[in-house]
């Protein structure tokens, strides 16, 4: 591409739903942190431009981070469950999360005018969605119509907080579908070696313009 600088767009999605409360939530923090640091470290070595986003959701959506260089970023703020207005914990909305997704997934707001190249979008969660079967499948059906979303260089993984087998329906299933492949649906435990596979695709990636 003439010598054109790419982006490299890491978004990370994160349940803070009440389940997700202690042990769960605490490892994201880290694995999250974790995250950032490799990719700056990353960025000393990669050919094109790494970007970093974070959506955090419950029964809202929130950016907490919008997508921006990595080297730009100086800490994360520390991820919290969310709570109702009657003091208990929220419950988790996939369907909100997911079409915020799809209104997000596009070059304008990953990279501004530049040229995007990969995406990779890490779910951090603990459980399956608790959204009506309906909904959930709508919204998921939606997203996949996203050009960017469905493309061969969007990775997406799912990074389970506790081991969840699935019930055989579509709600259970839904790690699956949103990955495209069952290997991507990543235990915590394997999240370092997960890691390493992205950082080092990002460090040797090839120079293609794949969205225009």
């Amino acid at each position: 591409m003439n010598g054109e600088i790419l982006d490299e767009v890491v978004l990370v999605v994160a349940d803070l739903s009440g389940s997700m409360a202690g042990q769960p939530v605490s490892r994201m923090n880290v694995q999250i942190s974790e995250l950032l640091s490799e990719l700056k470290t990353t960025q000393t070595m990669a050919a094109n431009s790494i970007r970093f986003g974070l959506l955090g959701f419950h029964e809202k959506k929130q950016w907490l981070i919008l997508p921006a260089g990595v080297d730009e970023l100086d800490h994360l703020p520390m991820l919290q469950i969310g709570k109702r207005s009657d003091g208990f914990f929220a419950r988790s909305n996939y369907s909100i999360m997911l079409a915020e997704l799809n209104r997000c997934m596009n070059r304008d707001f990953l990279c501004g005018n530049r040229s995007l190249n990969t995406v990779h979008v890490l779910l951090f969660s603990d459980g399956f969605p608790t959204d009506s079967w309906q909904s959930l499948k709508n919204a998921s059906a939606s997203l996949k119509k996203n050009t960017v979303f469905s493309n061969e260089r969007c990775r997406r993984y799912v990074i389970q907080e506790r081991e969840y087998k699935g019930q055989g329906n579509y709600r259970g299933d839904f790690w699956t579908d949103f990955v495209n492949s069952k290997e991507n649906i990543i235990q915590a435990e394997q999240f370092s070696e997960l890691l390493g596979d992205i950082c080092g695709e990002l460090s040797g990636i090839k120079d293609d313009n794949v969205f225009g």
